[in-house]
């Protein structure tokens, strides 16, 4: 056993305490009276906190055997500031703890820390310590040097014999008891085991210490953390790796119970926040695999349960959940998607039962109906087998549903009676071809007639009003003889000679037709409702019929031999007809929706049959089906291509050709490959906005494409491109596009000026040469007109061309020939009429142009004038009318002009109200009171305007008056009362003001709408009610009469003769009323629509009829 000074020496060669620490617990045994045992000084240093029990048990243990371990010696340097330390006066200085390691601060007195490091509790005094009686000579005590203690020469001299066995056995005990409580472990062991372990992802193992910590230290204060820790390496064990998230959710809860309450559950949040994300997550993904509904909604349900513990904010704060708020938005997507999905599968299950039971029923529109229903809901479903197998049944079972009949039905060979008026078709034909007389006729459809014109000279040989929709094509005969046309104005089919227009036959029709089809001398007529008539062309007989079971979009005759008929139902179905027997060989489920194909199916020369479906809002598909052992079936997936394909495709060769509505290109080649036997060539980008209806045509490798423009491609297609020659006609609108032989036709409605214009060019190596163009059509402006009476009536049309109606040309029913023309390049559309008497006429543009035309019969050469109204441009808001010398036209940048209505110019200074900073006025149209103008400014306030002074003209306010309310657009003047329309929220107020000083008003409420007028009717106003009726107001501002009207549209101002006034309506329907009883006198229906315009003279009246015709009816 070592004595005190070479147990100093392993001190201070292990370095446990600092250089000054050991010379002064040097200094400190030098004093003490009883030398301390090894055993005390370490008791006393652990005491102070200057040893850890473990380098306490290491000192023991040497000090003991008498052996170090370390076998470094104390450094030269240490001994030396060791004896510095022991040979200086102790001075006061900062000395620090050592504690594991290190010196931390000490808050008592320095030099007390050095001179006391044991303290004087530190050594039990007993007797086997007591002050030693004598010291080496020479030693004084109190010094500050330590002196060995000088050994007695006789061994057996000491007066400690006789205790010695006593003391070394109590020596021994309290080595003992001191070594026993220095190897008893206070727990911090064992929990800084669980923690290594559980920072080193050894779950299990961090588990079983926790136990082993808990169950022997279950007060230890790190009891709470380790149960929080225990908690936690569990869920991670349940949730971590595991494919049984349904048992890691009954065990994460109950783990959870257990800890959550737990003073150190903070600890858990952080973890919290990534694992219970994990278990329900991982419910979710589970969910997503499975296949059975009832498992899918029994793990759904589990997944909302575990997302109840990621959404209870103990678990999860708000501080930490945003931190994984992605995440979580993702795992809800995931069972929302789930359950889409089971309602998905429940949904697809109920609508098969429901499409069996609709099928064994025989409604098969209840079939395709819940198939739609279904797959607006889930489109995804439209793939799905069961949905598929189960409509393919009904498919088939249609096939057996088309029935033929080959009952005969007989044309009609007498045509209508002829009507009561005699019509004048207005035209005016450009070209260097001379008229002669026709031997070959083009034929057109527009506007609700038929044209005939000459092919060569483009004259206009006749014409026939055929009625709405104007949709469907006529069929020319194979020798150009006739036309076949459908017409809807009596739901019959007819056919006219091509040169005159006489009829040939007639059959009538129960049904819409929308499609005819030419096949060799046959007329194959396709119904709305899904019946299909073949007629004989040249008897017009029905020799057979069949009838499809459901309705009918488009259809059209494919083959080499035109063997085949393919009709397209609808909705969902094609049908393969046998072009000959009409017997149905075949019902192809194609499952698009109600009028998503309107382009005729198309074949190539290698067979390949190609349709359109026009799928989405901005997308179509192009479906390919093929002859696979004698039964055309799908040979790709559709092909997606942007844009919708509204106009007729077109084959040549092996290739497809179509245009989309965005003005794109696209050519398919077929025979590519058997994987995909139809793959796109070549496309042109589509670069224009506005939805288009683009019409091709093909001509010797080029391709003419017309829509909102004339288009002329190069078919450079071993390039694989498509290369732009020609663009014509810029913002007109195409509505026909074809060749015939060497020609070429088009039909277009110009973007200015009104009207249809039908061209006809000669196709060469540079494109087309203009033959002839014929413009039809065009809307006349204001009623027919003469110069005199002696003179025939004149009428103007909105492209600025006058005409004049001779009796030839009425004998004739054509005009081609412009008597005059204002001669514009780019048109305005003249829309209203103008009268400035004595006998000139202003023709004003429509708003908000500032053009117009004037007539002038006093003028040399032609009485026509292009004018341009002294007015800022694009700011004409509602017509003109003449006031005194001038014409008052409105402003909507709020002046109102007053103009020289031969030239246009200002013939006095604007009148100007007061406007807010970049205010615009929607004034009405105004109206004439002597030399006045009445016109309303659309907010508030009515004024009386007109010229005072010649002298300093300028167009002044002379009365005003504010209405509680907006005017209508139109105003009449009745005797001394003006009347207007009040816009009512639910109908409308007559307001009567008085004139000239517009200071008295009154109302007349009104059953419903005003729908026409008011109108000036010699001393009464004329207004036409949405309840169908035109009813008169007498200067009494009270009804008069009443007239029925029913569904008619009275048009263009009433013509008042006499006692007599004339009104034309819409319909076609003319009515005479005696203005005195409201009686009606005559009534007149013609055939054709009416826009206004009425004429009384020479005992003939002249209306303007639609499409620019004029009709002419005996008047006396």
């Amino acid at each position: 056993m070592m004595n005190v000074a070479e147990f100093l020496d392993l001190l201070d060669t292990y370095e446990y305490l600092a250089e000054n620490q050991i010379a002064a617990l040097r200094r400190q045994l030098t004093q003490m009276e009883e030398e301390p045992t090894p055993e005390q000084i370490v008791n006393g240093l652990l005491q102070r906190g200057h040893l850890t029990k473990y380098q306490a048990k290491r000192l023991i243990a040497e000090s003991m055997t008498g052996t170090s371990r370390r076998k470094q010696s104390v450094s030269n340097g240490r001994r030396r500031a060791q004896e510095k330390w022991l040979s200086s006066t102790p001075v006061e200085e900062e000395i620090v703890d050592l504690g594991d390691g290190d010196l931390v601060p000490l808050d008592e007195d320095v030099g007390s820390a050095f001179d006391d490091v044991l303290g004087e509790d530190a050594l039990v005094e007993d007797d086997s310590f007591a002050p030693l009686e004598e010291t080496k000579p020479g030693k004084e005590k109190g010094k500050g040097q330590y002196v060995k203690k000088e050994q007695r020469k006789n061994r057996w001299d000491s007066p400690l014999l006789i205790f010695g066995g006593a003391g070394l056995v109590m020596l021994l005990l309290a080595g003992g008891l001191l070594f026993a409580w220095l190897s008893w472990d206070s727990g911090d062991s064992v929990f800084q085991l669980a923690e290594a372990d559980y920072e080193g992802r050894k779950y299990a193992q961090a588990v079983s210490k926790y136990d082993k910590f808990l169950g022997s230290f279950p007060t230890h204060s790190q009891a709470p953390t380790a149960r929080v820790r225990r908690g936690l390496a569990n869920l991670r064990l349940v949730i971590e790796g595991t494919n049984n998230y349904e048992t890691s959710l009954v065990r994460t809860e109950e783990i959870l119970g257990e800890i959550k309450d737990e003073e150190e559950f903070a600890i858990a949040r952080p973890e919290l926040a990534s694992l219970l994300p994990d278990l329900a997550n991982g419910l979710a993904q589970t969910a997503v695999g499975e296949q059975t509904i009832d498992r899918r909604r029994d793990l759904v349900a589990k997944a909302k349960q575990a997302m109840t513990l990621v959404d209870d904010s103990n678990y999860l704060p708000t501080s930490l959940r945003s931190g994984q708020q992605t995440r979580i938005d993702g795992i809800v997507a995931d069972i929302q998607r789930v359950e889409r999905g089971i309602s998905r599968d429940e949904e697809l299950a109920a609508a098969v039962a429901d499409i069996q039971a609709a099928a064994q029923a025989g409604d098969f529109e209840a079939v395709y109906k819940r198939r739609l229903d279904l797959l607006r809901v889930y489109p995804s479903l439209s793939a799905n087998a069961d949905l598929q197998g189960a409509v393919w049944e009904v498919v088939a079972a249609l096939e057996a549903k088309v029935a033929v009949s080959d009952e005969k039905v007989a044309a009609e060979r007498q045509d209508h009676p002829l009507g009561p008026a005699r019509t004048v078709v207005i035209a005016a034909r450009n070209g260097s071809v001379a008229s002669q007389a026709a031997k070959d006729a083009v034929t057109v459809m527009l506007d609700g007639a038929l044209f005939g014109l000459d092919r060569r000279a483009g004259t206009p040989l006749w014409r026939r009003f055929v009625g709405f929709p104007d949709t469907v094509e006529p069929v020319l005969t194979g020798d150009h003889s006739a036309v076949i046309a459908y017409s809807p104005l009596r739901q019959e089919l007819i056919r006219l000679n091509s040169l005159t227009g006489e009829l040939a036959w007639r059959f009538p029709l129960t049904e819409e037709v929308v499609q005819l089809l030419g096949q060799g001398g046959d007329l194959l007529v396709v119904t709305r409702e899904g019946k299909l008539l073949r007629l004989n062309q040249t008897s017009g007989e029905q020799t057979q019929s069949v009838q499809l079971p459901q309705q009918v979009s488009v259809a059209s005759t494919i083959g080499k031999s035109q063997g085949r008929l393919l009709v397209v139902g609808l909705h969902s179905t094609l049908y393969v007809l046998d072009a000959k027997t009409l017997n149905c060989d075949q019902a192809i489920f194609l499952g698009h929706e109600a009028g998503a194909i309107v382009s005729p199916p198309v074949m190539t020369a290698l067979g390949h049959l190609c349709l359109f479906e026009n799928a989405g809002p901005d997308y179509s598909l192009l479906h390919v089906l093929g002859e696979e052992e004698e039964k055309l079936t799908q040979l790709q997936s559709p092909t997606r291509l942007p844009g919708l394909v509204l106009a007729p495709a077109l084959t040549f060769q092996s290739r497809v050709a179509a245009a989309n509505d965005r003005g794109a290109i696209f050519v398919f080649e077929g025979g590519m490959s058997k994987e995909n036997p139809v793959r796109l060539l070549a496309q042109t980008k589509a670069e224009r906005g506005e939805r288009l209806y683009s019409l091709i045509a093909l001509e010797n490798g080029y391709l003419w494409v017309g829509d909102n423009r004339l288009s002329r491609y190069a078919l450079q297609l071993s390039q694989q491109s498509i290369v732009p020659r020609v663009v014509e006609y810029d913002r007109d609108n195409f509505v026909s596009l074809r060749i015939e032989g060497d020609l070429l036709l088009h039909v277009r409605r110009p973007a200015q000026g009104g009207g249809v214009i039908v061209s006809a060019a000669d196709l060469n190596d540079n494109g087309a040469k203009p033959r002839w163009s014929t413009t039809l059509a065009a809307p006349l402006t204001g009623p027919a007109f003469a110069m005199s009476a002696q003179n025939p009536p004149l009428v103007m049309t909105s492209r600025g061309d006058l005409f004049e109606l001779t009796g030839a040309v009425v004998q004739n029913g054509v005009t081609d020939a412009p008597s005059d023309s204002a001669n514009y390049v780019a048109p305005p559309l003249l829309n209203s009429q103008v009268d400035v008497p004595p006998s000139q006429l202003l023709f004003m543009a429509q708003s908000p142009e500032n053009r117009a035309v004037s007539f002038n019969p006093a003028r040399t050469g032609s009485v026509l004038k292009q004018v341009t109204l002294e007015i800022p441009s694009e700011s004409v808001t509602s017509g003109a009318v003449v006031a005194g010398t001038g014409v008052v036209v409105p402003s909507s940048e709020g002046q109102v002009f007053f103009l020289d209505p031969g030239a246009g110019a200002a013939a006095a200074l604007p009148f100007q109200p007061r406007l807010a900073l970049g205010e615009r006025l929607d004034w009405t149209q105004p109206v004439a009171d002597g030399d006045a103008a009445i016109v309303f400014d659309g907010r508030r306030t009515l004024y009386r305007l007109q010229v005072l002074d010649p002298a300093a003209p300028q167009l002044t306010a002379v009365a005003e008056c504010v209405i509680d309310g907006k005017l209508g657009p139109l105003m009449a003047v009745m005797g001394p009362t003006l009347v207007a329309k009040q816009i009512g929220e639910t109908a409308d107020t007559l307001v009567f003001v008085s004139l000239p000083d517009l200071q008295s008003t009154q109302e007349q409420p009104i059953d419903g709408r005003v729908i026409a007028g008011p109108f000036s009717a010699g001393d009464r106003a004329i207004v036409q009610t949405s309840l169908g009726a035109l009813v008169a107001y007498g200067a009494d501002q009270q009804e008069q009469w009443r007239v029925p009207t029913d569904t008619s549209v009275v048009v263009g101002e009433p013509l008042v003769e006499g006692e007599q006034i004339v009104v034309a309506c819409d319909d076609g329907r003319i009515l005479q009323i005696n203005a005195a009883t409201g009686e009606i006198a005559r009534e007149i229906q013609l055939d054709e629509p009416l826009t206004g315009g009425l004429t009384l003279a020479g005992g003939q009246l002249w209306i303007n009829g639609y499409g620019g015709v004029v009709h002419l009816l005996n008047w006396q």
